[in-house]
């Protein structure tokens, strides 16, 4: 059994006095895509003090955040998704350095945000959101901004040029999906649920995407080096935060950052096996196989892994004929998430 999770490490932010903020926004993030975004807002409610960028890759991510962290900037303000919010965590780190990584405040700009709303960030107007944010810190407006600090998971692909981090890793079929999610044209919650369902009704009923969903991924499995006894899985996942989809919460909850320990669930089950407990296994309330492991560790190795993978919502897939790797995820840095939340 694993330790009994416990909250967020938590503690209020103090309010009063004018703070500097950044913010960073990606205009190739999904609801910007889907619904634009206005930088004379975002300016306008920075005020004087504050600095908007834009930023469409990681060339303008690395050099933004350098310009923000010379600014002394009290927090930086992401207008993306969960992959954004990987993307800055890893630019800081090999641009800043760990001792100078800065706070960060999510306002759910992408298609996959559920980092963000496992933390608490609700969704919304985020000129409003951000302009309470700053009118709490100042000690303007009531209730109060929480800084959550949240491990990050550290993932070394040898075929890509340096680490990177985020915070839920997923292989097999929740990978899958989530590729057949996307082509349903969207990452909301009725897509999410649609692509379960169909996910499900095909497993059970066999269809051509059942079967392909439900196919075994080879790759070999080690956790904190104990090698998991399996040639081929059927599902990876590794993450920090709690719930992956509506519904779904396969892992136990995390621990807190102080741990150094992710959440991750490997399964190497049969289809038929799976499908006859599949609420069990994908709400966390199964533990009697020893096919079937959920815990917490430090580190998983996918050892000849030929097959995609995706790192919060956003895909890496390998070239054709490209040979099998080890892929290695760790414990990686912490990242203090900064909420307003009601009093």
């Amino acid at each position: 059994m694993w330790k009994q999770a416990q909250h967020y490490e938590q503690s209020p932010v103090a309010r009063g006095g004018e703070l500097r903020l950044g913010l960073l926004v990606n205009p190739n993030a999904g609801r910007n895509r889907e619904q634009g975004f206005d930088l004379r807002s975002y300016e306008r409610v920075l005020g004087p003090g504050g600095v908007v960028r834009l930023t469409s890759n990681a060339g303008e991510l690395g050099a933004a955040l350098r310009e923000l962290a010379d600014a002394r900037v009290a927090a930086v303000v992401i207008d993306g998704g969960d992959g954004t919010i990987g993307a800055a965590i890893t630019e800081a780190y090999h641009a800043l350095g760990e001792d100078r990584l800065p706070a960060w405040v999510p306002i759910r700009g992408g298609s996959f945000n559920a980092a963000a709303r496992n933390l608490g960030v609700r969704d919304g107007d985020r000129v409003e959101r951000l302009e309470r944010l700053r009118g709490i810190l100042e000690g303007r407006l009531g209730g109060r901004v929480t800084e959550k600090r949240v491990r990050t998971l550290r993932l070394h692909d040898p075929r890509a040029p340096r680490d990177v981090f985020g915070f839920i890793f997923m292989g097999g079929i929740p990978y899958k999906l989530d590729e057949y999610i996307y082509s349903l044209g969207g990452t909301s919650q009725a897509h999410a649920l649609v692509g379960v369902s169909a996910m499900m009704l095909g497993g059970f009923f066999g269809t051509r995407l059942g079967d392909r969903i439900f196919a075994d991924t080879p790759a070999r499995v080690a956790i904190d080096g104990v090698d998991a006894g399996c040639e081929s899985v059927k599902l990876v996942v590794a993450t920090t935060v709690h719930r992956l989809l509506p519904l779904i919460a396969p892992t136990p909850p995390p621990l807190p950052a102080r741990e150094g320990r992710f959440c991750y669930l490997v399964n190497f089950m049969t289809t038929k096996e799976m499908l006859r407990r599949p609420v069990r296994l994908f709400r966390n309330r199964y533990h009697g196989d020893a096919r079937h492991l959920t815990g917490h560790a430090r580190e998983l190795e996918l050892r000849g892994l030929a097959a995609g993978f995706s790192l919060d919502g956003e895909i890496t897939r390998p070239a054709p004929g490209a040979p099998a790797e080890t892929i290695t995820l760790s414990t990686g840095v912490t990242a203090r998430m900064w909420v307003a939340e009601e009093e």
